[in-house]
């Protein structure tokens, strides 16, 4: 039997992502144990990592649980209660410590128990930030590995406590509405004023026809130029998403989504399509999807975009109200800044808006390290992304 020995903890990403490597690796992995302490088990992490764990396979996991306070005071009896562990197998079990999560006392501790029984029966690896599996007390040459595969979506947000209850894969958008954002897009590149105020123009169609609680406007002070971007998009879209009347002034929503797709919704569709284009040359096999809803301890959280890629949780929020570029923004900001402990250390965060924010408001995303693409950033999107995307450089 071999068994993967890790250590309960706040960040535990540490401990899935190599999880998952070993398992889907065949790296024969038949039992993991799960180390903790009585102030992880009262935080609950140990259970959200246990379930974490058996989310990614149908796999055995037992919880050793370390005397209350020598997590923080006793290294060498949580040294000697792994020995006592690992003896109380067979001769021909063999074990893989994961020193990564945990106190720096429970770390020294697994470290110096491998070493004791030595590398025949026990190896050591740490799980480094660039997503790596660095190997030691092992016999092999190669010590550092990557770690190929990400978790998906949802195995990430467990292990936080979060539940997606309703999210859209960027795969399973339709063509129309795909047609319809990049429309408005081409509509912005060739003139980026005049695209734009035709989205807050439908934006205000939209609000209205919401008041009056019906699907069907008619609208007598629409300029002729509105006039003719209406029928071309209802053309573009074949009329899928609304039919309007050139003659009248009469607009047609077909469905309340569809009103709300054309009211903002389209542009988390394009923002997911250019994350996606900017994610197939680096990660093809990544999870992308947008109108995520989730849930923690019944309550509800969303988030227009969401991915992984290189074991960084990105989340993205896409604001076409003219408003974000007053105080709205603030709000906005804020929600992304409280959503913390959502993705850990390794998470990304970003705003993308039609609008530009006032300069104290990019101050504040930037000291909250959320980045911003606004106003013509979207025109060329994809390309700004990729560059999102790659790896940080540090001196």
């Amino acid at each position: 039997m071999r068994i993967l020995l890790l250590s309960a903890t706040g960040q535990p990403e540490a401990n899935l992502e190599s999880a998952r490597h070993f398992i889907e690796n065949k790296s024969s992995i038949d039992k993991i144990t799960v180390l903790s302490s009585d102030y992880m088990n009262k935080q609950g992490k140990t259970q959200l990592l246990v379930q974490s764990l058996q989310n990614i396979q149908e796999i055995e996991v037992e919880i050793l649980n370390i005397k209350q306070g020598y997590e923080e005071s006793n290294m060498l009896a949580i040294q000697q209660m792994i020995l006592d562990w690992a003896n109380n197998h067979s001769a021909k079990d063999s074990f893989i410590f994961n020193i990564t999560g945990g106190t720096k006392l429970i770390s020294m501790a697994l470290d110096r128990a491998s070493m004791l029984l030595g590398s025949k029966r026990a190896e050591c690896f740490y799980q480094s930030r660039d997503h790596k599996v660095v190997w030691y007390q092992r016999q092999s040459d190669k010590i550092v590995y990557p770690i190929s595969n990400n978790l998906n979506l949802q195995q990430r947000v467990v292990s936080r406590g979060y539940q997606i209850t309703k999210q859209q894969l960027i795969t399973d958008i339709s063509i129309e509405e795909l047609r319809y954002a990049q429309k408005l897009i081409e509509l912005m590149q060739y003139d980026f004023n005049k695209g734009r105020s035709l989205c807050s123009f439908i934006n205000l169609l939209a609000s209205v026809s919401t008041e009056q609680k019906s699907l069907t406007l008619a609208f007598e002070q629409m300029k002729s130029e509105q006039n003719a971007q209406l029928t071309k998009l209802a053309e573009v879209t074949h009329h899928h998403l609304f039919e309007f009347d050139s003659a009248t002034n009469l607009i047609t929503f077909k469905s309340e989504p569809a009103r709300d797709f054309m009211k903002g919704g389209w542009l988390e569709v394009y923002v997911g399509f250019e994350c996606f284009k900017a994610l197939m040359s680096l990660n093809p096999q990544a999870e992308l999807a947008i109108n995520v809803e989730l849930n923690k301890k019944d309550t509800p959280n969303e988030m227009d975009v969401m991915f992984i890629h290189h074991a960084h949780l990105y989340c993205i929020e896409c604001k076409t109200a003219k408003t974000m570029a007053n105080e709205n923004a603030k709000d906005v900001l804020y929600k992304l800044s409280a959503l913390h402990d959502f993705g850990g250390v390794n998470q990304k965060r970003a705003v993308v808006s039609l609008y530009s924010l006032k300069d104290y408001n990019l101050t504040r995303a930037h000291n909250s390290d959320i980045k911003i693409f606004q106003e013509k950033d979207l025109l060329n999107l994809s390309d700004l992304i990729l560059i999102w995307l790659q790896p940080e450089v540090t001196a």
